[in-house]
């Protein structure tokens, strides 16, 4: 088997990856869906050929865009393979050989590839050999994962109960979980903590555990050194890599340094809140030091606003300033004041001595009291006596308005219906009658704008022949998109299916979705999609459809992005192919 060998009566090898005496890695092309493809041979002679083979299978049921697709597995001529989608970007491993990656970079990545994990988890699947080389960034930073479980089968690894090599689940989430913490460690130090095979060189060791990464490069995040140091320490690790995910997290252009609270691990000190701000007391001037000749000591003052007038200085109580109150919420509470720094006199606020003043006040009333000594008690009692008078017109006010808006209310003119008062008037309606007053009624809902279609494939390469979309939603009937031909109804067993997506260009209601379909005897469903995600909930079904079918959901949904999702493709002529030739929403 070399360079032009075809496998399958498809795929035809171009590029030797890499290679070993029982199993070797291909850049193929696909001569069916004219693509690059990446194919996995193993000999018939492997010990594991058909558990690489099984878990293929089973990974090519886990839905997660961080997952390399497999596309299809088969045996030709003692020659097992598994083909996948091609990556157009080298591992992880790859571009750590020209340094680290920047510590956001890094938390991304780990993340990124700890949710991947958690979805094949949820499905019964594990990794059980990651390593940066089975990690790929693309330009547009997505994260890449590749070989899931059938790695690990290829070595003879699997989750199960059986003897040998096999492992029970807990066990499996643990390893998975262990191996994201040291691709951490990887993207922060480009080297390699863990006795597995990488491409990258060793970590420096100390007493037989890798050194955390503050020792090795500057700016590493605490949260991830910490969580680095603590798990080969053998001090503990997250559970799952869920777990892991929501403690790293979040990631990206938003992300804070700073962990958040109760968060795995505990060693770093949480962030000191800054006290709450309080109101500033009243600050009395400091006593001026005394000369070697006796002087009485300065009074402290409060300074007034140019408005009011001075009032008469008492005399000094005592050598030493008593305590004075600033008014705050509590009317019955007592600060005491701290000596301050002298301050400049102002020019238009004169300074009135205190003295020993005990300002203890009830309410805002005695509160006056003592700020404006000159206040008149007559004139709070007139204000009092104001606000009590202007609360009364406000309540009476508003009954009034109250009254007059329900009289209203009640007392409206409504016309009446003359239609239906005609109608009643004639004993035996016409049909031509009752028809006119349904129509009246319910008058029919216009066709939605469709903004722009395109074709859908989320379980294959991602589009499904583009450049004809839009002759779905052009208004000829004559014009029709169409998906790539297949050998099965069910696409050759490589997808759940392919589809049209609707983009609205807004969110609005959709009653019900008209397809004119070509050839005929496929099913169709009407769903949503999230991003280049299928939504899970079947709005609508039509099975066996020809002609134009109806796809009207229960209830009116709420949504801007639509898609027709073929399960079961027309036969045609050559093979199976979905057939749409307009779509009308409404």
């Amino acid at each position: 088997m070399g360079p032009g060998s075809s496998l399958g009566g498809r795929y035809v090898l171009r590029e030797r990856l890499e290679d070993s005496p029982l199993s070797s890695s291909w850049q193929a092309h696909d001569d069916v869906l004219d693509r690059r493809v990446h194919v996995r041979a193993v000999s018939s002679d492997h010990p594991h050929a058909a558990a690489v083979l099984d878990a293929a299978r089973r990974a090519a049921a886990v839905e997660d865009a961080r997952l390399v697709r497999v596309l299809d597995v088969g045996e030709d001529d003692a020659i097992t393979f598994v083909v996948s989608e091609w990556l157009p970007a080298p591992s992880l491993s790859h571009r750590l050989h020209g340094g680290p990656l920047p510590p956001s970079q890094a938390r991304a990545v780990v993340g990124e590839a700890a949710l991947a994990l958690e979805a094949a988890r949820h499905r019964g699947l594990h990794h059980l050999r990651l390593t940066p080389d089975r990690v790929h960034v693309l330009d547009d930073g997505t994260v890449k994962i590749t070989e899931l479980a059938t790695a690990a089968a290829l070595d003879g690894i699997d989750v199960g109960d059986d003897a040998g090599n096999s492992m029970d689940g807990e066990q499996a989430t643990a390893l998975d979980t262990r191996d994201l913490i040291a691709l951490a460690y990887a993207t922060l130090t480009a080297t390699w903590p863990l006795p597995t095979p990488s491409d990258l060189p060793p970590a420096p060791q100390v007493g037989g555990h890798p050194v955390p990464p503050s020792q090795i490069v500057t700016g590493a995040p605490a949260d991830l050194d910490t969580l680095c140091a603590q798990t080969f320490a053998g001090a503990g690790a997250p559970d799952t890599p869920g777990d892991l995910a929501g403690q790293i997290a979040p990631w990206g252009r938003e992300r804070r340094e700073e962990r958040a609270g109760g968060a795995f691990p505990h060693l770093l000190a949480p962030t000191p809140r800054p006290p709450l701000p309080t109101a500033p007391p009243l600050t009395p001037a400091r006593p001026e030091r005394q000369s070697s000749s006796p002087a009485p000591p300065a009074s402290p003052t409060l300074r007034l606003p140019p408005a009011a007038a001075p009032p008469t200085p008492p005399t000094p109580a005592a050598p030493a300033a008593e305590p004075v109150a600033e008014p705050v919420a509590e009317p019955t509470s007592v600060l005491p004041v701290q000596p301050a720094a002298p301050e400049p006199a102002s020019p238009t606020a004169p300074a009135v001595p205190l003295g020993g003043l005990d300002v203890l006040y009830d309410d805002l009333d005695h509160e006056d009291e003592h700020l404006t000594p000159s206040a008149d008690p007559q004139a709070r009692s007139q204000t009092r006596t104001v606000l009590v008078l202007v609360a009364v017109f406000v309540v009476v006010f508003l009954s009034l308005a109250y009254c007059g808006l329900r009289g209203l209310g009640e007392n409206a003119f409504v016309p009446a219906p003359h239609t239906r008062s005609s109608a009643s008037s004639s004993s035996t309606p016409t049909p031509t009658q009752s028809t006119s007053t349904a129509t009246t009624s319910s008058p029919p809902a216009g066709p939605i704008q469709v903004s722009t279609a395109s074709g859908f494939d989320p379980q294959g390469d991602g589009e499904e022949k583009n450049d004809l979309a839009a002759k779905a939603i052009d208004g000829d009937p004559s014009t029709q998109w169409t998906s790539d031909t297949y050998k099965t109804a069910q696409f050759g067993g490589l997808k759940k299916g392919v589809g049209l997506l609707l983009d609205l260009g807004r969110r609005g209601p959709v009653t019900s979705v008209a397809v004119r379909v070509g050839a005929g005897g496929g099913t169709f469903e009407l769903r949503t999609a999230s991003g280049d995600q299928l939504d899970s909930t079947v709005l609508a079904e039509a099975t066996d459809a020809a002609g134009t079918v109806t796809l009207t959901p229960k209830q009116p949904v709420t949504a801007d992005r639509l898609v027709i999702w073929c399960t079961q493709a027309p036969q045609v002529s050559g093979g199976f192919r979905v057939e749409i030739a307009e779509v009308t929403v409404r």
